[in-house]
């Protein structure tokens, strides 16, 4: 399993502009309106919207929300360079975040449209449990299905946010906060539950 775990660990495509995200080239900057709407609030590489790959075992997940319409997944991400090139891209790459005030968990997050109750759930989650395959080669599967110590594959695109301050409606990006954008979730393998250890002594991946 760990030979099955280094190359997603290790992945990178200059191509579509997809990276594990510890992998993430130091040249990527924030986009900007002459590349296309909206481009201004994200992570770009090159020309393209910057995609990042999160392998990590859930500590927490809300995928199927009933009073609110944000989804969240919280990480124990595999590897160290992993945990701190997040942190960097999160809180480095914000004028107002405190990196003294982060945990250990990483979280990928994300509004929907509608509630669970009315209709809207999130859908784009894979199960990659015997492969790990282009996304839409893969079978989906209910939102359900992720549980705590799961091991997960959450890609995200890396997405910032206007503060809330006096500045935030000035024109252009003052003062800005930094949230993994969550839009897709691959299941690599199903933990023990919430009752078995988060991380087994046999599963570290020393990156």
């Amino acid at each position: 399993f760990h030979r099955r775990l280094v190359p997603i660990l290790n992945f990178k495509d200059l191509k579509t502009s997809r990276f594990a995200v510890g992998t993430i080239p130091l040249s990527v900057t924030w986009g900007t309106l002459k590349q296309g709407a909206d481009m201004d609030r994200y992570i770009v590489h090159g020309t393209s919207r910057l995609t990042a790959w999160f392998i990590g075992l859930v500590t927490t997940v809300w995928l199927t929300p009933r009073e609110g319409s944000r989804i969240n997944i919280g990480l124990q991400l595999l590897s160290k360079r992993d945990h701190d090139t997040a942190r960097q891209l999160q809180y480095d790459l914000s004028p107002v975040s405190d990196l003294s005030t982060a945990g250990q968990t990483v979280f990928c997050s994300r509004f929907l449209s509608t509630r669970a109750e009315d209709g809207g759930c999130f859908e784009e989650v894979y199960d990659a449990q015997d492969r790990l395959l282009p996304w839409g080669q893969m079978p989906q599967i209910t939102a359900d299905r992720i549980q705590k110590t799961d091991l997960v594959l959450a890609e995200c695109a890396i997405k910032r946010f206007r503060s809330k301050s006096r500045t935030s409606f000035r024109k252009g990006w003052h003062e800005w906060a930094v949230n993994f954008d969550l839009i897709r979730v691959a299941l690599l393998s199903a933990g023990p539950g919430a009752a078995g250890d988060l991380v087994p002594d046999d599963c570290d991946v020393d990156l």
